[in-house]
Order: C-alpha cells, then structure tokens, then sequence
C-alpha cells in the first residue's frame, strides 16, 4: 500500500510541475579586426611572415614560368638561346638543302671552222656554283673534284700536242668543246653529291660528322669519346625525337627514348661538371642549355 501511495504521490507532483525559463547564457560579438590586446611585437612578427610568405610564392611562381624545358634546355620563349648556340649554327639548315639552280653549262661543239666565242660558261676561272656536299666532302675536297680536277682533265687530251697545233681553229674549237665538257661533268657531280638531293640517312651523317669536328679537342680531331662531343650528340638526337613527338604524342617507344637520352646528357654533363667546371659551363653556352635543364631531378612530361 504504501508502494502505491508514494508512486500516486509523484505522478501528481510530476504533472503539476512547469517547464520553468531557461537560464540566459551568455553570447559573444564576431569581430574582423585585429585582436585589440596584439602586442606590437607580435604584429611586427605577423606582418613580417605575411610578406615573407607573398615573396616566396613570387619566386615560386617565377621558377615555374622560367623552368627550362627538359627536352630543349631553355626556358619558353627564349629561342634565341638555342639559335645563338654553336651547335644550333653548324647543324644541318633548310639552307643548305635548298634547290640548286638549273646546270649553267650547255655541251654545244661549235663547227671547225668557225672561230670559238668568248663563253662564259667555257671560262674555267670562273667557279662552279656550289653547295654542302654529302657524303663527307669538305671544302679542300670540293675544292680539288669541282675546280682543279675539271681543269687538268681538259688539259690531259691535249698534253702530247705541240704549241703549234694547238693555235689552229680545229685544236681550239677541240680544246673548247673539252673544257666544256669537263665542266658539265663537274656540275653533274656536284649536283649528284649535294646535300639537297641527300636522304634523311645522309643528313643524319653529316650532322655526326660536324658535330665531331666542332665540338673536338683542337689538334685532336675526331675524339668520339669527348665528353663535349657526347653531350652534343645527345642534345642534337633530342630534339630530332622532340620535334617528331611534337606530330606523334601517342609514340610510346621513341617517348622512351627521349626521356633515356635525356638522362643520359644529363650523366655526362654530371661527370663533367664534377672533373672540369670551365669546360661544363663552357659547353652548356655552346650547346644553348640552361643549367637548370640538366642540374637536380630531371622530370619529363609530354
């Protein structure tokens, strides 16, 4: 009973009570400004990181706008480092593969008796027309096949001829018609060994091979295993890839090949720098390579 009466008892007090008001509480203004109890010592330190901190993202950003790409060693926009460069200025140009001007000389035997004209194309001093060889033909070759060779095989035919005979008109109209003809076949062979009728094969070589001769100790020709050379021929192959890449993204091998080339230059370039400082600053102006392109962590994106 008396369980009873004591539930009935606070069922009675627990429906009589009323919610009662909530104690207020206690709210802050936001404020935007400063903390007006900032020390100016604080505020010199805070103000001093804040510009410190803008300076730096400045720099960043400059780095990643100056960045010299991987593939072709300079900077965006600052092609002229890499035309001003040696090997850019030796490499094989559009130039020299320009299309040769139709033959001057024309095989023409005037008849006997008549006398021989002033032609120029019959004159021998005059030099032929000529433009980079393949093949390796130098200048001293050039010189000896086009020039002195033509001269000295119109001359052999008539060697064995005294004085006298050559002044009739028979011998010089003869002695014309050679020289005429020794000339035509010097043009025909320089036009069969210029650079413009090369293959992509035959342009390759001859780019190995000024390259060899330029980047070479002087008094030392053809030292393949220079450092210079090497570093030079690796530039010269990566921007051949580069320029290709640049029509075929989707060649996965050849991208391969790029980026083993570049790390390649990169190790050379390292040992140099390590063993001789003047030559490593030296190459890099004489190849257009910024130090940056071959220096730290080489990361190549396409």
């Amino acid at each position: 009973m008396f369980r009873i009466a004591c539930g009935r008892a606070s069922l009675r007090i627990t429906r009589g009570a009323q919610p009662g008001p909530c104690p207020p509480s206690s709210s802050f203004n936001f404020h935007t400004t400063a903390h007006t109890q900032e020390s100016y010592r604080k505020r010199q330190s805070r103000i001093v990181k804040k510009r410190n901190t803008e300076k730096q993202i400045q720099r960043e950003e400059l780095l990643d706008r100056t960045r010299p790409h991987p593939a072709l060693g300079h900077s965006p926009g600052d092609e002229q480092k890499w035309l001003a460069s040696d090997l850019a200025q030796i490499l094989v140009s559009p130039h020299d593969r320009r299309p040769l001007p139709p033959p001057e000389t024309r095989l023409e035997t005037p008849p006997a008796s008549s006398t021989p004209r002033n032609n120029k194309s019959a004159d021998m001093s005059q030099p032929i027309q000529l433009t980079p060889s393949n093949f390796g033909i130098g200048n001293a070759e050039r010189e000896l096949l086009f020039n002195d060779l033509p001269s000295a095989s119109a001359m052999r035919a008539f060697a064995h001829h005294s004085p006298n005979d050559l002044k009739t008109g028979t011998s010089q109209a003869a002695a014309s018609a050679s020289i005429l003809r020794e000339r035509l076949n010097a043009e025909l062979l320089a036009r069969t060994t210029s650079l413009s009728n090369a293959s992509a094969k035959g342009i390759a070589y001859e780019n190995r091979r000024r390259i060899i001769a330029e980047f070479s100790e002087p008094g030392k020709p053809n030292d393949t295993g220079r450092s210079e050379v090497q570093a030079a021929l690796f530039t010269w192959k990566i921007r051949n890839l580069w320029n290709h890449l640049e029509n075929a993204r989707r060649d996965i091998h050849n991208i391969r090949t790029l980026r083993r080339l570049i790390h390649q230059r990169a190790q050379v370039l390292k040992y140099l720098r390590r063993t001789h400082r003047e030559r490593y600053l030296a190459v890099l102006e004489r190849l257009g390579l910024d130090p940056r392109a071959v220096e730290g962590e080489i990361i190549v994106r396409l």
